[in-house]
């Protein structure tokens, strides 16, 4: 079994053009040690899918949603271990 980890938080305003890294402050255990990572994104609560070639711990985006878009973007991250996942 897997522990998968905790996402640390960006603090504070998250500027238009900003970018911004989505790393672990509690790093995932367990498994076989050898992790696959797949980030994955939800427009205002929908429903998540894969970001294409985003397969690392770590996720750099850059904020470029609008005052007209408004949306709000929701990231997670997948997180396998010789095949038990979490």
């Amino acid at each position: 079994m897997i522990n998968p980890g905790i996402l640390d938080a960006p603090l504070g305003p998250i500027c238009f053009g900003d970018a911004i890294t989505i790393s672990f402050a509690i790093a995932p255990s367990g498994g076989n040690g050898d992790y696959n990572y797949q980030w994955q994104v939800s427009q205002s609560g929908g429903t998540f899918e894969d970001i294409q070639d985003a397969t690392l711990s770590t996720y750099t985006v850059t904020n470029y949603n609008t005052s007209i878009e408004n949306m709000t973007y929701y990231y997670r991250v997948v997180v396998t271990s010789n095949y038990c996942m979490y």
